[in-house]
C-alpha cells in the first residue's frame, strides 16, 4: 500500500524491486551465456531512465540500447559504465560526442558508414560499432537483400570495428508467423555471409521482448528487451509464459462523490449517460498527467 502524498495526490511511483523481479526473468529465459541489452529509450519507457538503468545495471544487465545520443549521455552522467549502444542510429557530426562519451553508435547507411571510417581514421583512433541490417522492418538499416553492394565495404573497416551486427522484427506482438520467420532466415544467412567473408561480427542480436519470451532461436548472442522490463507482456497470451511485474503504479485520491439519477449525463460530449442511480467518483487527474480522453468509457481505476 502506498501513503497518501501530502498535497495534490496525484502521482507515479517505479518500484525497482519489480524492475529487477522482471529482469531475473529474462536472465531465466535465456540462460547465463547470452548477454541482456536492457533497452531504455524514451527516458526508460517513461519510468526514468536515469533511476532504472543503474538498478539494472546492478542486476548485471551487460549492455544498454538508448534511442538518441542525449539518453545515452544522460545514462553516462548518471554513472553507467557499461556499453551504451544509440540504437537510432547516428549523424557524422556527433562523432566526437560519442567518442568523448564513449557511446557505441548504429551504423544503417552506406555513406554514414564511410563517412565515420573517415573521420575515425584521421582522429588517428578507433570506434566500435554496430551494423543495422534491414531484414523487413522496412525502416533504417542496410538491406539484407543487397548484402553484395555494402560487404565489400565492410571488409575495408579499419577505424570502425565491427562490435555487432543486428535487425528489428517487425512484429512486436508476437513473433509467431511466416513474416518472423523470413526475416529470421534472412538474418541467419547475413551473418553466415559475414562469417565466410572473415568479418564476424562480436555480438549477434535479435531479439525484442516477444522474441525474448517465446523465440529462443532468435536470442543469438544477446537478447534486447524492452516493454518486459516494466511488466508489460507483448501480448495477453504471453502471461502464461513468463511471470512479469508491473514497474510503474499510478495513485491518486477522489476528489469528489456523487450521487445521479438515471439520465444524468456526465462531462464533456455527454459520452456516457447514467442508466441507473449512480455514485460518480471525480478524480484529479487529466491530460497533463497523461491521461487521454481516448480512455472515455473504457478506462479502469
Amino acid at each position: 500500500m502506498v501513503a497518501r502524498l501530502r498535497g495534490r495526490p496525484t502521482c507515479c511511483f517505479i518500484s525497482l524491486d519489480a524492475l529487477r523481479w522482471n529482469f531475473r526473468q529474462v536472465r531465466a529465459k535465456v540462460g547465463s551465456g547470452v548477454e541482456i541489452l536492457s533497452v531504455v529509450k524514451a527516458n526508460g519507457y517513461g519510468h526514468d531512465a536515469t533511476l532504472v538503468a543503474p538498478a539494472l545495471a546492478e542486476e548485471g544487465s551487460d549492455a544498454f540500447g538508448v534511442a538518441t545520443l542525449e539518453e545515452g549521455i544522460d545514462l553516462r552522467q548518471a554513472g553507467i559504465r557499461c556499453p551504451i549502444i544509440v540504437l537510432a542510429g547516428a549523424y557524422i557530426d556527433q562523432l566526437e560526442d560519442f567518442l568523448k562519451n564513449n557511446l557505441t553508435p548504429v551504423v544503417h547507411t552506406l555513406e554514414i558508414l564511410k563517412q565515420m571510417e573517415a573521420s575515425v581514421s584521421s582522429l588517428g583512433t578507433t570506434l566500435p560499432v554496430h551494423l543495422k541490417v534491414d531484414t523487413g522492418m522496412g525502416r533504417i538499416g542496410l538491406r539484407a537483400t543487397e548484402i553484395d553492394s555494402w560487404v565489400s565495404e565492410i571488409k575495408r573497416l579499419k577505424a570502425l570495428k565491427l562490435a555487432g551486427v543486428f535487425s528489428h522484427f517487425s512484429q512486436a506482438e508476437s513473433v509467431e508467423g511466416d513474416y518472423t520467420q523470413t526475416q529470421l532466415q534472412l538474418f541467419q544467412n547475413i551473418i553466415q555471409r559475414l562469417r565466410s567473408e572473415g568479418i564476424p561480427p562480436t555480438l549477434v542480436h535479435l531479439a525484442n521482448s516477444a522474441a525474448t519470451i517465446s523465440l529462443p532461436k532468435a536470442y543469438f548472442d544477446m537478447v534486447r528487451p524492452g516493454l518486459m522490463l516494466y511488466g508489460l507482456y507483448p501480448s495477453p497470451a504471453m502471461s502464461r509464459q513468463v511471470s512479469l511485474r508491473p514497474v510503474l503504479s499510478w495513485h491518486t485520491s477522489i476528489l469528489q462523490l456523487k450521487k445521479l439519477p438515471p439520465g444524468t449525463s456526465i462531462s464533456y460530449g455527454q459520452s456516457f449517460v447514467t442508466r441507473r442511480d449512480s455514485v460518480i467518483a471525480t478524480l484529479p487527474v487529466g491530460y497533463a498527467d497523461g491521461y487521454p480522453r481516448l480512455l472515455s468509457n473504457r478506462g479502469a481505476v
